[in-house]
């Protein structure tokens, strides 16, 4: 609770005194020890552990937001309702591709997974994705991440992304974020 105290008040700027803290176990012999780290009032005993805000600290705007980040994490839930194991599945073979490259193919990943290439690609299509769409989603974060790298040229970028050509490079961002590499790579500066 100390380190989402920590956070919430990062992103209030100040200490956050009208919040409250639930415990769920009775009150220690040490409880008033807890005035001193907590910046807003302490209950005990109570049904189940919280943090209580108030309802205004939903308006405030939270200075880490990421618009980028904020997509893949609905992307994310949007395959939420899938069963476990292909949530297994998916986080496996992301997992590979980020590990071993986007020159990964299908069929030596299947060989690390230890199935056959139809039955991968099978179950990621049961799974409400394919190799090609987590290939894609590789390349898009690191695409991301080489673009704030303001030592590399765009031009670099889409090469080390595997990228021959950089108009296909130029297209992929088209597709990934709505613009161009350099107007993306100008967008993240400018909210940074």
């Amino acid at each position: 609770m100390l380190s989402t105290q920590g956070l919430v008040e990062s992103i209030l700027g100040r200490q956050m005194h009208e919040a409250r803290f639930e415990f769920s176990y009775p009150a220690p012999a040490h409880a008033r020890r807890y005035e001193d780290y907590f910046h807003a009032p302490v209950r005990f005993a109570c049904r189940e552990p919280a943090i209580v805000i108030p309802a205004a600290w939903l308006q405030v705007e939270c200075p880490l937001a990421d618009p980028t980040l904020f997509e893949a994490a609905l992307g994310s839930l949007a395959v939420a309702d899938r069963r476990p194991d292909d949530d297994v599945l998916v986080a496996r073979v992301a997992q590979l591709i980020g590990a071993r490259g986007e020159r990964l193919r299908i069929g030596e990943a299947s060989h690390l997974m230890r199935t056959s290439r139809r039955t991968l690609a099978r179950r990621l299509l049961g799974a409400g994705t394919s190799y090609r769409r987590l290939l894609e989603a590789s390349r898009k974060m690191q695409a991301e991440a080489l673009l704030r790298d303001p030592r590399l040229d765009v031009a670099e970028v889409g090469y080390r992304l595997g990228y021959q050509d950089p108009a296909n490079f130029g297209r992929a961002c088209r597709r990934w974020f709505g613009m161009s590499p350099g107007r993306y790579r100008g967008r993240v500066r400018d909210e940074g």
